[in-house]
């Protein structure tokens, strides 16, 4: 009986415990409320590659892809800077 207690006890205090982390991490890629008063911007917006730019370059080349809301590189001889 007093496993089985127990064994409740530690499973209560490990879903507050990540109850209260997942509260606690902020959300990927966003700014908070006092971010965007203070005038922050974000550079990439983990869709597209909006306003982004090889140097000295109009575009972006093709070597650069958003895969699951990441910019990578994905061609080291057709990605430039």
């Amino acid at each position: 009986m007093k496993s089985a207690c127990l064994s409740a006890i530690l499973v209560a205090a490990n879903l507050a415990f990540n109850l209260s982390a997942a509260e606690s991490t902020p959300a990927v890629n966003t700014l908070t409320a006092a971010e965007k008063a203070a005038g922050w911007k974000l550079l990439f917006n983990g869709q597209d590659t909006t306003g982004w730019h090889n140097f000295k370059a109009e575009g972006i080349r093709p070597g650069w892809k958003i895969q699951d809301g990441v910019l990578t590189c994905t061609s080291k001889t057709n990605s430039g800077d």
